[in-house]
């Protein structure tokens, strides 16, 4: 707009100069005066509407909120306001997996990768590494689920489900008296256990970090029925990145 007036300005004024060489009484100069009046007119109007412009920039209703962040001893400027959306860290990523195991079981589950990292940490045919935490992870195989197949069948169990790990040390199954119980969620549905054999290692692991975590990494499946589960256990401040992009735990965990 003001490019607009300034050269509307400039116009009236090329016009105003041609007009003094035209002799009076010419038909060019009845038509030089009348272009004068229209480019007068198109000035004006511009005018108007840059000044207002202006005045509504400086006095309008977004001009009340001003930038009162200090100025920093020795900056030129203002310091910029952080307002560029700060990404989650994520220390790993997993990926989709199914394949076909023995005896007709079908296997639904996932990679686990390092962030950065295109090797699988758990690829040896796919199974529990058992008795080694591996990179800060743990995976196991849910023991005690064939007690329990109705349970197995809940929605609460399916492929990337959170799990509670609940201590159990009055337990009377167990040699070592460390049973770790694994529930859904929302505790409400027991599934089964930490197997005899990582119990102890799992045990340890969350008396001295607590918050241990975990979620189904596999589910194996014969026919329409589930019929075993993998279960990663990942500590409390490890997050993790599913397929659908969501992140858990949402925050890191802060030491108390």
């Amino acid at each position: 707009m003001v490019r607009a007036l300034k050269w509307s300005a400039f116009l009236f004024a090329a016009t105003l100069g041609v007009a003094l060489f035209v002799p009076d009484g010419s038909p060019a100069l009845d038509l030089i005066n009348g272009l004068g009046a229209l480019l007068l007119l198109v000035v004006s109007i511009l005018g108007l509407l840059v000044a207002a412009t202006s005045l509504r920039r400086r006095f309008g209703r977004n001009a009340s909120v001003r930038d009162t962040t200090p100025v920093p001893p020795g900056s030129k400027g203002r310091a910029p306001a952080d307002t560029a959306p700060k990404k989650s860290h994520v220390d790993y990523v997993i990926k989709r997996r199914d394949w076909t195991g023995e005896g007709g079981i079908q296997a639904r589950g996932y990679d686990v990768y390092h962030r950065g990292d295109s090797r699988s940490l758990f690829s040896n045919n796919m199974r529990p590494q058992g008795q080694t935490w591996r990179s800060t992870l743990f995976l196991i195989k849910v023991a005690g689920v064939s007690f329990r197949p109705d349970v197995l069948q809940k929605p609460q169990f399916s492929l990337g489900s959170r799990v509670t790990l609940i201590p159990d040390p009055n337990n009377p199954h167990s040699r070592t008296g460390k049973a770790v119980a694994i529930w859904d969620a929302d505790r409400n549905f027991h599934i089964g256990y930490v197997p005899e054999a990582d119990t102890a290692l799992v045990f340890d692991r969350m008396q001295s970090e607590g918050g241990v975590w975990g979620f189904v990494l596999r589910e194996y499946w014969k026919g329409r029925k589930r019929v075993g589960l993998e279960v990663l256990l990942v500590p409390p401040d490890t997050r993790v990145k599913f397929p659908s992009g969501r992140v858990e735990p949402m925050q890191r965990a802060v030491p108390t």
